[in-house]
């Protein structure tokens, strides 16, 4: 703690204080956060008063990280920084403090070596990075979602600090990711944990360190699409149910192509700004860079300009098609809406299209009913 200008410095001398001061921007006299633009994540803070500290004293060959080689200079906390709630950081107390490998606080008559001790939890949180998308994509295929190793790379593309892989005991565990549309919402999204690592709470942390982060970069408003496999934990940290919706597949095998409605051609890049409004009246916000990320990812990108500028798209995903169309879940399908799928779908080639329409447009699930191609994948 140094002093700065004419005022003394009243804090103590606490790094966990420091930690949660630069996770939280945020001052005992001041009820918002400050420049939370400059806000630490957690690994950040904690290698600010360890490893950085070492290289600024150019000795961090020895000292400042636990790894083969350097001095057992180290301290048992009672709260595992990574994953306790925000407000657990400043409280945080040391139980043991070990130097050159010798406990020299805390513990009993008995000083365990230090080889024998559990320093921390298994699980373990950090940013997600490109050489774990092998992993990612192989945990989603486990859970058969029909994302690609393109979405993963678009999902790192666009939030880099926003993506998260949970390790238990240094093993990859599950995964998390962010989407911001600016401050008025974000999304929650891939929270995947694999088979043989469930049921240990990993999912549970993945998401309060998202939720750590939207409210860090404060976002108003955090939404995710919820699975029945881990809607109770949703359920737990506060998500209210808004609607539901059913996942509908065709695998119609290809035949003659219908006529094109009239209007109907290929996306151009121009045609971003042109349909944004129609996307963010159905969606709620801007989605104008997200758009423009998958007609460009996208196998096949079509757009209805008598309609007002509708879009959908196709892109391939594990030898199968998957499609959208921003309709509203508020309004029924148009007549437009429907050209387009049909569209789509004589561009399948005979690969499984995939279609999620939400319960309570009645028009497009009926209309999903009636049609022999589609049945609901559930």
């Amino acid at each position: 703690m140094q002093k700065i200008g004419s005022l003394r410095s009243i804090n103590p001398y606490n790094p966990f204080l420091g930690m949660a001061t630069t996770v939280t921007r945020q001052a005992s006299q001041y009820e918002r956060q400050l420049h939370s633009e400059e806000a630490l994540t957690r690994e950040q803070a904690i290698r600010f008063y360890t490893i950085n500290n070492a290289r600024i004293l150019g000795c961090d060959d020895r000292l400042g990280s636990l790894e083969r080689g350097k001095l057992a200079d180290l301290i048992v906390v009672d709260t595992d920084l990574l994953i306790c709630p925000e407000n657990q950081i400043a409280p945080a107390q040391v139980l043991r403090t070990y130097v050159g490998g010798k406990l020299v606080y805390g513990g009993d008559e008995t000083r365990e070596p230090i080889a024998e001790m559990t320093l921390n939890s298994p699980l373990r949180l950090r940013l997600l990075r490109r050489e774990d998308l092998p992993f990612a994509d192989a945990v989603r295929a486990l859970a058969g979602w029909n994302q690609t190793l393109d979405d993963w790379e678009r999902f790192l593309t666009t939030e880099p600090d926003g993506c998260f892989l949970a390790e238990w005991n240094g093993a990859p565990a599950g995964t998390a990711t962010t989407t911001i549309y600016g401050s008025d919402l974000a999304w929650i999204g891939m929270v995947l944990v694999h088979p043989d690592y469930r049921r240990r709470g990993i999912g549970r942390a993945l998401l309060e360190r998202c939720i750590e982060r939207l409210r860090g970069s404060n976002v108003r408003c955090i939404k995710l699409d919820a699975t029945p496999l881990g809607k109770k934990v949703y359920d737990d940290l506060g998500f209210k149910d808004e609607w539901t919706l059913t996942r509908w597949v065709s695998q119609m095998a290809p035949g003659p192509t219908t006529a094109p409605e009239p209007g109907l051609r290929s996306w151009r890049a121009t045609d971003a700004e042109g349909v944004e409004p129609l996307d963010t009246s159905a969606f709620g916000v801007s989605r104008q860079r997200l758009l423009r990320s998958l007609a460009k990812q996208s196998r096949c990108a079509l757009v209805l300009e008598s309609a007002g500028d509708g879009i959908g798209r196709l892109w391939p995903a594990a030898g199968r098609l998957t499609g959208a169309l921003p309709w509203s879940g508020r309004r029924p399908i148009s007549r437009a809406g429907l050209g387009l799928i049909e569209a789509l779908v004589d561009r399948s080639q005979g690969q499984s299209l995939f279609l999620d329409v939400p319960d309570r447009n009645a028009a497009a699930v009926v209309w999903a009913k009636t049609m022999d191609a589609w049945r609901n994948a559930h």
